[in-house]
Order: structure tokens, then sequence, then C-alpha cells
């Protein structure tokens, strides 16, 4: 089960939301949406689902954030943190001397909260942009 939270000020339809989830995640075997109370939803797949692969994309109905978070059974849906989601970002026209590690950690942070960088075996991030 996921609960869901909206990132908006204002009102939306619930029904154009559900059709929405419907229609972006596509459910082998159906689903369920059950709206809560202070803008925030739960999902039931009636199938098993990747959670790492739903929490880790960037989801947006009518151009606002989606927050989707997997939820234990014994888990209160209203007490789950539903605030904060990441971002993949590329930095573009660094020197290669600064396509590294260490500076994708000070951007990172400097930005948000850095969590992860692919790269290879070298120390230096090979490529178009630092990401």
């Amino acid at each position: 089960m996921f609960g869901g939270r909206l990132l908006s000020n204002r009102s939306y339809r619930y029904e154009a939301l559900r059709s929405s989830l419907q229609s972006m995640l596509l459910p082998v075997k159906g689903m369920e949406v059950k709206q809560l109370h202070e803008g925030r939803f739960l999902i039931r797949f009636n199938h098993v689902i990747n959670k790492r692969t739903l929490e880790r994309c960037l989801w947006s109905f009518e151009k606002n954030i989606l927050i989707l978070k997997a939820i234990r059974e014994l888990e209160n849906p209203m007490q789950v943190t539903l605030e904060e989601c990441d971002f993949f970002v590329h930095i573009h026209e660094l020197p290669l001397s600064m396509m590294n590690l260490g500076v994708a950690i000070l951007i990172g942070n400097r930005i948000g909260v850095f969590r992860d960088m692919e790269m290879d075996d070298s120390e230096y991030a090979w490529g178009a942009y630092l990401g």
C-alpha cells in the first residue's frame, strides 16, 4: 500500500487525480485509490509492484508534485511524512576537474540534500554533465 499527497495549496478534483493515477501507474491487475483528508490518499495495488521505482520517480498532477511512499501494514497513513521528494539534477558546463563526487556533494547539499550520483570506477564523472 502507498500513501500519497499532492503538494499544492490549490484544491483539486479527486476523481481527476484518481483517473490520472490509473493512467500514469498502469496497474497490471488494477488498483484502488481512497481519499483521506488533508490532501492525502491511499493506493492499494492488486498485484506486487516495485516500491523503489514508484517512490524514486518524480510524479506530478496538474503541474504539482505528487509524493508517493510505501506504507507498512501497521503504520497510520496520516502520520507518514509526505513532505519531501528527491530530484535528479544535472549540472552542465563544468570543467572536467570539477566533475567528481566531492563537487556533486557540495552542490547537492547547497540546493537540498545530496543522495547519490552515477559514476564509473574512476574518481571523475565522465560525460556531458555532472549528475
